[in-house]
């Protein structure tokens, strides 16, 4: 009889051993399922963060092409004043000029 109990207890051993080992591959399947799952949304996050950023980007340079434009655009506005003020200057010479050469004659 204790033979019979012993082959008894090795057959719920090993029945035993068999359900852990397939709980310990289900577990090391579990595990790598969810570190997939976790570098797939971990990548997704990095898409969408690099979308915002290259978005955010594209923003500033829009803005900041609107600032150089704007600065420009004044620049050539003083420019011209400066230009036109010094062409006054020198056509009021010139005429100055004239009158006084005219005069001496």
């Amino acid at each position: 009889m204790s033979s019979a109990m012993e082959s008894m207890r090795q057959d719920m051993q090993a029945e035993m051993d068999r359900k852990l080992q397939e709980e310990r591959e289900q577990a090391v399947e579990l595990q790598r399922n969810l570190e997939e799952q976790m570098a797939v949304e971990l990548s997704r996050k990095l898409e969408d963060d690099r979308f915002e950023l290259q978005r955010k980007l594209e923003e500033y340079r829009a803005e900041l092409q609107k600032k150089l434009e704007k600065e420009r655009a004044h620049m050539n506005l003083q420019l011209d004043k400066r230009f036109q003020e010094q062409m006054a200057t020198m056509m009021a010479r010139i005429q100055k000029e004239q009158r006084t050469s005219t005069m001496k004659k």
